[in-house]
């Protein structure tokens, strides 16, 4: 039970970075790298929490079994990948309008020269 807890407290980790990227930015790197994991850790979540019911019902203790736990992992982790597709294509969107900010300068300029050189 305690490695179902340990894949829990992950997943409770990466979802608490996420709620925290939208007055925190700067932990935006971090978050990228732990929702990489996710995949794995909720495999090994649920190979744990598969284990876990097995035992109570070899205990006769099914009453034990909380079957939301799974769901609420399982939504805690959509809202991660969430956040984070948002975070790259919101960065995305940023350089785009960067980019195409300073080509519109460029050309500006260009277009000043070519004015000033008449």
């Amino acid at each position: 039970m305690s490695k179902r807890n340990n894949y829990v407290d992950h997943i409770r980790l990466i979802y608490t970075l996420a709620q925290r990227n939208t007055n925190e930015p700067e932990i935006v790197p971090q978050l990228l790298v732990l929702v990489e994991k996710l995949g794995g850790i909720w495999s090994s979540f649920t190979t744990e929490d598969d284990a876990f019911l097995d035992c109570l019902i070899e205990l006769d203790l099914l009453s034990e079994y909380t079957s939301s736990l799974g769901t609420k992992m399982r939504e805690l982790i959509i809202f991660s990948m969430a956040t984070v597709n948002f975070c790259l294509e919101y960065n995305q969107s940023l350089m785009f309008v960067h980019v195409r900010s300073r080509e519109i300068r460029s050309q500006a300029q260009s277009t000043s020269t070519k004015v000033q050189d008449r």
